[in-house]
């Protein structure tokens, strides 16, 4: 039992972007051609987390945390317990080159 708990600990994955456009197809054609398992996947959201739109991946088997990309301890708890990042950048180009904000948080 313990090997498997294990197991599956170290095989989640941390999706973010998942409520914008882009985000929400790579998390619909992950779910529809069953490219990872929903109970391995994690959903960081800038949303809250209770919002209905989560309640399908969430009757699915995923989970879904409360993240933002300006809050450090936030995304080191959305992120908390996955091996694997699906990272679907933000509109905020600035972002995407701030190498010390992306170390901090993978």
């Amino acid at each position: 039992m313990q090997a498997e708990l294990y197991f599956s600990f170290c095989n989640m994955y941390a999706l973010t972007g998942c409520s914008g456009k882009l985000g929400g197809a790579v998390l619909n054609a992950i779910l529809t051609y069953d490219l990872i398992p929903a109970n391995q996947l994690v959903i960081c959201t800038s949303s809250n987390p209770s919002d209905a739109q989560w309640d399908s991946v969430k009757s699915q088997g995923a989970e879904v945390r409360q993240s933002n990309y300006d809050d450090k301890p936030s995304m080191e708890s959305a992120f908390s317990g996955c091996a694997k990042l699906v990272l679907v950048s933000s509109p905020r180009i600035s972002m995407d080159f701030n190498n010390e904000i992306g170390r901090a948080h993978v």
